[in-house]
């Protein structure tokens, strides 16, 4: 018997180790942020349920102890594998994850997580100090490559294929890591079930293989990705929504033409007709309207969005609205996209595909372009210049030459067609995509994006 199996008979017990870590732009305790249905630190005390460990205040004398971060996420198949082999701090070997996954997570070295374990000790007795001093161990996570395709030869620059499986760590330091982990999340709970199947018994694997083709009422594949579904109660789907792969909370209503695919929904959530959601997370309340589409996306608890060009590897914040017709650009062809970490303070996040993080509360109004990368604070309103929004004729000739609109009308404009160009607010300043502003500033100096005041 090794000295790791002989360990295993000891009891297993668990160490939270609290952190100061808030993520820009939403400033609450990294522990409450969203994991699928449920929180960063639920989905930590369900990993250490499932391989049988309770979490402790004081540990006891002789027990197997996990310690860990309130900012480190983990699956229960991570957590077997590093108890598998001898005491340590996780270290993570696959090169390509850390590609992937690593350029914002601020670790002494690469692969290194913020948890580990040990025998309980006076070296070993739960401390962060005790943890930093802990040797790294490799662990094989056994990870496969997600998203690989015969994509367009002008995009190879971007694409970096998710390696995922049942076993998955990450630290979160970041907004980006935020969306991340639940698009991990998400594959983790597809390989464990998939690993469970294959460890079942021959039988088992035939009356469970028997149940779902009788259940999806044939063979062919998109039967079987419909089966694949759990739905709460009091939930209305449209019999021509396409659902598959995903996990559907309590009273969630589905429209006509809808597609959600590989997706958690928790309850309350909308999603309207022919709107489009895969690979990703919506909160309690959250609504995509219609004909939006989002992909590789967190929403918070009541956050809206409407429809645009196509919201990916966004996160959305809590009770946040986007108007129709937002763009959230997300591909870079030049250098790699810069995001903020705080305030005017901005890093290199090394990937050439990511879209944005918006704040709790934040309006963005129709027709704002967002930068890859970009992040728009909580509580924010952010719109659009109104040079160029017709909202009257005035005396110029229907028939002459074409001309440009502007918040004056078309009246006075000269032969050329061109338009002054003004403002949106006092003081004369001006950005190119969009503008922070509020909506009494905007009323007030008469440059209303509502269409409220009427054009005189």
């Amino acid at each position: 018997m090794s000295p790791v199996q002989s360990l295993s008979e000891l009891p297993l017990e668990a160490v939270r180790l609290t952190t100061d870590t808030r993520l820009y732009p939403w400033d609450e305790p990294v522990g409450g942020l969203p994991v699928l249905d449920h929180t960063l630190q639920a989905a930590q005390d369900a990993a250490l349920v499932e391989v049988g460990a309770r979490l402790v205040d004081k540990p006891s004398s002789g027990a197997r102890l996990v310690v860990f971060t309130d900012r480190q996420w983990f699956t229960a198949g991570a957590l077997r594998r590093m108890l598998q082999l001898p005491p340590g701090r996780m270290r993570v070997t696959d090169e390509l994850f850390w590609r992937t996954n690593g350029a914002q997570q601020i670790v002494p070295a690469p692969g290194v997580m913020e948890i580990g374990w040990g025998v309980v000790s006076a070296e070993w007795s739960g401390s962060r100090e005790a943890l930093d001093a802990q040797a790294p161990v490799s662990v094989e996570l056994d990870l496969e490559d997600h998203g690989l395709h015969a994509g367009h030869p002008r995009l190879q620059h971007a694409h970096r294929p998710l390696r995922v499986g049942a076993a998955s760590v990450h630290l979160v330091q970041h907004w980006t890591h935020l969306m991340r982990i639940n698009q991990l999340a998400i594959q983790a709970e597809a390989y464990a079930a998939r690993d469970r199947f294959q460890e079942a018994s021959l039988l088992q694997k035939v009356v469970h293989g028997v149940r779902t083709v009788w259940r999806a009422g044939g063979w062919s594949e998109p039967k079987l990705a419909a089966v694949l579904v759990t739905v709460g109660a009091g939930c209305t789907i449209h019999p021509t929504a396409v659902v598959e792969a995903s996990r559907i909370g309590a009273g969630v209503t589905i429209g006509p033409g809808a597609v959600v695919q590989g997706s958690v929904l928790q309850d309350g959530v909308m999603v309207d007709a022919h709107a489009t959601v895969v690979s990703s997370v919506m909160g309690s309340g959250s609504r995509i309207g219609p004909y939006g589409h989002l992909r590789h996306s967190t929403l918070f608890p009541g956050a809206r969005v409407s429809a645009g060009p196509g919201y990916q590897m966004c996160v959305f914040g809590r009770d946040c609205f986007l108007a129709w017709g937002v763009a959230a650009l997300d591909l870079s062809f030049g250098q790699s996209i810069r995001t903020e970490t705080a305030p005017g303070v901005t890093e290199d996040s090394t990937h050439h595909f990511l879209g944005c993080a918006v704040g709790h509360e934040a309006v963005i109004g129709q027709g704002v372009r967002l930068a890859p990368g970009a992040v728009v604070p909580s509580g924010a309103t952010l719109v659009a210049t109104t040079d160029g929004l017709y909202r009257r004729w005035g005396d110029h000739p229907v028939d002459a030459q074409p001309v440009r609109p502007t918040r004056q009308g078309v009246t006075g404009i000269g032969a050329s067609g061109e338009a002054a160009r003004d403002p949106l607010h006092v003081g004369g300043s001006r950005r190119d995509d969009a503008l922070f502003g509020d909506d009494t500033r905007d009323e007030s100096s008469r440059c209303d994006i509502e269409g409220e005041i009427s054009s005189r």
